[in-house]
């Protein structure tokens, strides 16, 4: 796939071009795909949390929150504490600004446990809402790692 890359960048625009429509195109199709499977996610994460519930009883569900709230305080505490002053000093970008851009993607993030899955929401906060260019917004956004 590297080396096709790599011969269809060298070939001439108007060769080019049909290729990066396919790609566009596929990359579109695929986010699509991506949306749907994660408005399904949920009833999957039901299906195999409820037997479990049923064998262990509700002292291991309630642990289980336990657990998730200290993840969403820790989390929180990050944030405030750690990156939106990044923002604010390195990005010389409003953190308000930043966090309503950002938050789809820090909700998909957390939700799914995947920055894969947040590709597609970051790149369109990305592009629509922070006005980053698509080169720069979707190279950066391809090297996050899984």
């Amino acid at each position: 796939m590297t080396i096709f890359g790599i011969a269809a960048a060298s070939l001439p625009l108007e060769k080019r071009a049909p290729l990066t429509t396919i790609a566009d195109a596929t990359t579109e199709a695929l986010i699509k795909i991506v949306h749907w499977v994660l408005l399904f996610a949920p009833i999957g994460i039901f299906a195999l949390v409820a037997p479990i519930v049923t064998q262990f009883g509700w002292s291991l569900v309630r642990a289980m929150l336990w657990f998730i709230l200290a993840v969403i305080i820790g989390v929180l505490a990050f944030i405030a504490l750690v990156y939106l002053p990044s923002i604010a000093l390195i990005a010389r970008l409003a953190p308000a600004r930043f966090l309503r851009a950002a938050f789809p993607s820090m909700l998909m993030g957390f939700s799914t446990t995947s920055s894969l899955a947040t590709l597609p929401t970051m790149i369109d906060a990305a592009d629509k809402d922070l006005q980053i260019p698509r080169p720069i917004s979707a190279s950066s956004c391809r090297s996050a790692p899984a």
